[in-house]
């Protein structure tokens, strides 16, 4: 029993370290995208399906002694595509759609090994179940989750802050090999068993009874809500915080978690206490919602706390019902062939489907309502018949108000986010609105609830830079400085990370030229229908689409003068725009004497150690500059201007605020080593 025990455990483990290994490496080529950790999950999904159907046909169509053969043939080629780092050739052009480039770059890297592993779950539970007749075999599966627990928590803890990128896909494509011994060992017993007996017989042991096909519309279901919940409470968590590994493996620990608690030790799946926690956690992130737009901002930790609890009791349900609907060993292969279709029916929903019919992120709105008329219908319609009709009928009334005042709460906040919208547009890289405030007469883009930029309409003043970028911020200081600095002057080029609304163009005059690098085309759209900043300048103005990095190492220096770094995911970090190599790609297209302005501004953390340890290791200067300003039009603002001109940096003490920190080598960002945490805000 020993083998099987550690080859499920194993296997499960390299199953889930892998999944934040490989989003996290192509993370920098899709402009640090909540949407690539949801992209990943939907392709893991989708391979997760086809293995527990491959799992399916070995277990009711070959005898034992073939499974083995078939299986361990199947391992042995796919040591020939290790490593699974992904080449360099597969990066975007950014004009190809993101969803479709992420699913067959991770099919080319690290398709065949994560298909055979995945169907290792249910195989082993199946050759145990030949092995050990008569010993239940679903209590490995909470050993399986046990080991994809272990796999995804040592990722931020262990794996990522000690290992760099490239070090991590060849020391795990290492691991898979020794996996692969690992199937040798396994398959020792079943080669014995499978010789002693004539094995003629299909593998299964006794005849599967049919299951109603309710039945299994039911495991489809349950588990596919499960999934939506996940990845959609993911989505909300990530956009208007960081894109980073940790908030992906939070929501996906508790998932795994509840796989655990209700399969591992299933006691621990009491109904009404859980349905008291999907209430109680569903009105609070009805709450969190609604203060969206709020002056204040809720603390962190409390935010995280609240998504995660939706998530673990809206999973520990679905995955409770599923364990109490569980078949007899005879069908455990297609249970968890129907359970592998809800998965990958749920991140199908929430990559493909919800964004085609969906404004906002209401598919998170929608899996909690569904979750809790499910969870209704399975403990209240049909509960114990000991329980009398009174009593019954209580629970069915109590649960349908609880349940009609949750919808009406969370149609409060749709309707907020369709107020004053004048086009809401939503694809790959997130949800951009264009708001109107009829008062002051002014346009806003927001990026979720995050304002990126404003403008005044009326004509006398169309062409002030507003927002976070007025001449008295950090970049409207540099651009002033930078105008009057040169000694020969024909014209200022000014290269800007992030479009928005293109209000530095508002800074343009004859003879400069502003390229904007930006790579959702929706914003650019936006940006010339509802704005005016691009049309109005005197400059000459360019968009480059794709990915600013991508971008930038294939065309020649452009010898700015100005580049701005000012690229946000809703109020996320974009990791890769503020590491080692990403400065010296700056560097390298920065004119003698120029000035790269960091936009810092952040709710959650305090970026300017990163900077500062960025500026020390290219020995360049960084000055910070915060602009405290109020009201609807001119937003407070961060920057940081980093300069090897003494000239500049003397101009910029007058305006700059001290600031001193302890730098560490924490604060040092690269490709390989990002540590977020280290940056976060303490109040």
């Amino acid at each position: 029993m020993t083998q099987f025990i550690i080859s499920i455990f194993f296997g499960a483990l390299l199953l889930f370290q892998v999944q934040p290994v490989m989003a996290r490496y192509i993370l920098p080529w899709f402009g640090g995208s909540p949407a690539v950790w949801t992209t990943a999950m939907l392709f893991f999904q989708c391979m997760l399906l086809i293995g527990y159907g491959y799992t399916h046909f070995l277990v009711r169509r070959l005898t034992l002694r073939k499974q083995i053969m078939v299986h361990l043939t199947l391992v042995a080629v796919s040591l020939i595509l290790l490593p699974i780092t992904p080449s360099e050739s597969l990066k975007p052009t950014g004009l190809e759609d993101p969803v479709w480039k992420i699913i067959s770059l991770l099919l080319l890297s690290v398709g065949a090994p994560f298909l055979l592993l995945s169907s290792t779950a249910p195989l082993i539970q199946a050759w145990f179940a030949r092995v050990h007749s008569g010993r239940t075999p679903y209590q490995l599966y909470a050993i399986s989750n046990m080991g994809s627990l272990i796999g995804l928590l040592s990722y931020p803890f262990l794996i990522e802050p000690m290992i760099g990128l490239h070090t991590q896909t060849y020391m795990w494509s290492f691991a898979y090999a020794a996996f692969a011994g690992l199937l040798v060992w396994t398959a020792i017993p079943l080669y014995r068993l499978a010789r002693s007996s004539e094995n003629t017989e299909p593998s299964t042991p006794d005849t599967p009874e049919k299951t109603p096909l309710s039945q299994q519309l039911l495991w489809v279901t349950l588990s596919a809500l499960g999934v939506v919940i996940l990845l959609a409470a993911t989505n909300q968590l990530t956009k208007d915080v960081a894109v980073v590994p940790l908030l992906w493996i939070i929501p996906l620990t508790l998932y795994l978690l509840s796989f655990v608690m209700t399969f591992g030790v299933p006691r621990l799946y009491h109904r009404p206490f859980w349905g008291l926690v999907l209430v109680v956690s569903a009105f609070a992130v009805t709450y969190l919602l609604n203060e969206d737009y709020a002056d204040g901002e809720i603390n962190l930790f409390i935010q995280i706390f609240i998504y995660s609890l939706i998530v673990l009791s809206g999973c520990v349900v679905c995955h409770g019902e599923l364990y109490h609907l569980r078949p007899p060993s005879q069908n455990l292969t297609l249970f968890y062939l129907m359970l592998s279709l809800g998965g990958a029916m749920g991140g199908v929903f929430v990559n493909l489907v919800a964004p085609l019919i969906f404004k906002g992120y209401w598919e998170f709105h929608l899996s909690i309502v569904l979750v809790c008329i499910l969870f209704g219908y399975l403990a209240f319609v049909k509960p114990p018949s000991d329980i009398p009709r009174k009593s019954k009928m209580l629970l069915q009334a109590s649960w349908v108000a609880c349940l009609g005042c949750l919808i009406y709460l969370l149609g409060i906040h749709i309707d907020s986010q369709r107020e004053r919208t004048l086009e809401s547009k939503r694809n790959f890289y997130g949800i951009m609105r264009v708001y109107e405030n009829s008062k002051s007469n002014v346009h806003a883009l927001h990026h979720g609830r995050i304002e990126h930029g404003n403008q005044i309409l009326d004509p006398k003043h169309k062409t002030m830079p507003t927002s976070y970028y007025g001449r008295n911020s950090g970049v409207g200081i540099a651009i002033m400085n930078k105008r009057f600095d040169m000694d020969t002057f024909t014209g200022l080029r000014i290269g800007v990370i992030g479009q928005g609304t293109a209000t530095l163009a508002a800074y343009g005059q004859k003879g400069d030229v502003i390229r904007f690098y930006e790579i959702n085309p929706d914003v650019s759209e936006l940006a010339e229908k509802y704005f005016t900043y691009m049309s109005d300048s005197k400059a000459t103005i360019e968009v480059i689409p794709g990915d600013a990095r991508i971008s930038m190492e294939r065309e020649p220096a452009q010898n700015y003068d100005i580049l701005v770094v000012d690229a946000f995911s809703g109020d996320g970090i974009p990791v890769h725009l503020l590491t080692r190599e990403a400065l010296e790609l700056y560097q390298s297209h920065l004119a003698k004497d120029g000035i790269i302005a960091f936009h810092i501004s952040n709710l959650h953390f305090d970026l300017r150690p990163v900077v500062q340890a960025l500026a020390i290791d290219q020995k360049l200067t960084a000055i910070w500059i915060e602009n405290i300003a109020s009201g609807s039009i001119f937003a407070s603002s961060d920057w940081m201007l980093m300069t090897n001109s003494q000239r500049l940096v003397t101009q910029f003490y007058d305006y700059a605020k001290p600031f001193s920190v302890e730098l560490s080598p924490n604060h040092l960002w690269t490709d390989d080593y990002a540590n977020v945490l280290k940056v976060l805000r303490k109040n």
